[in-house]
């Protein structure tokens, strides 16, 4: 049976050292990704650094959900830089729900840069 998954990408015309730069500003994921309200983390995003993410659904109601970074590269040349993490607590530790989001910054010629997400969905 395939994973449950939600992707996602768009073109940006910006470089991507701008474009990670933004992505990694935590206190102001928010503007650009309006689902995150807020993120917890102490420092500068880190390899096997942990974030608490603070989700608005569509109905109003919000919750909370620890994450763990698992991939931390940045852009390079033609490199593309990624941000992973999954997620953490009770409900993967028991199989109930496992996550883990990719988020891709690639460059594309003049000077621009696709963004792409993925976010997939294991366990019960």
């Amino acid at each position: 049976m395939p994973r449950p998954f939600a992707e996602a990408s768009i073109d940006i015309d910006a470089p991507p050292a701008h474009v990670w730069a933004v992505m990694l500003d935590l206190a102001r994921y928010h503007e650009w990704n309006p689902f995150i309200v807020a993120i917890d983390h102490a420092g500068a995003p880190a390899l096997g650094g942990a974030l608490r993410l603070h989700v608005r659904w569509n109905d109003g109601t919000g919750a909370r959900s620890g994450e763990e970074i698992t991939e931390l590269v940045a852009p390079d040349g033609e490199r593309a830089g990624r941000l992973a993490y999954r997620f953490t607590g009770l409900l993967p530790t028991f199989g109930l729900v496992r996550a883990t989001r990719v988020q891709q910054v690639a460059p594309l010629p003049g000077d621009r840069t696709r963004y792409f997400t993925r976010e997939e969905f294991t366990g019960l």
